[in-house]
């Protein structure tokens, strides 16, 4: 062979952890990123009318249905995601608001190293 690339047999090609090598990277540095106030506000646009939407679905629907065993059953969905929807929003704001009281303490533990001179932080 005389290309300079080291030769990847078939098998160990096919063999390949396509998701975990392609996705997984991608998502887990999304997950430690520092939390934003843009993306706070857009999970907020995102999953708060998803929680409303739901508890109007999972009411409208309790509503129409001829019995109450009909009516439990038809909820079971719109319950799942508002439990969903309410368990983001609470997850996301509560990491954003632990960065945010984080933040003054590093900003005092690296005082020596970036003085910021003329700033006051009151």
């Amino acid at each position: 062979m005389s290309d300079p690339e080291k030769y990847i047999p078939l098998s160990e090609r096919v063999q390949q952890d396509v998701w975990h090598d392609n996705f997984v990277p991608k998502y887990s540095a999304l997950a430690s990123a520092k939390p934003s106030r843009l993306i706070l506000l857009g999970v907020w646009l995102i999953f708060a009318p998803m929680a409303f939407a739901a508890i109007v679905m999972g009411l409208l629907t309790a509503y129409d249905a001829p019995d109450l065993p009909t009516a439990v059953i038809s909820g079971i969905g719109p319950t799942f995601i508002f439990i969903l929807a309410v368990a983001v929003l609470f997850t996301h704001t509560r990491r954003y608001r632990f960065a945010r009281q984080q933040r003054p303490d590093a900003r005092m533990e690296n005082a020596d190293e970036a003085p910021d001179e003329g700033v006051t932080t009151e």
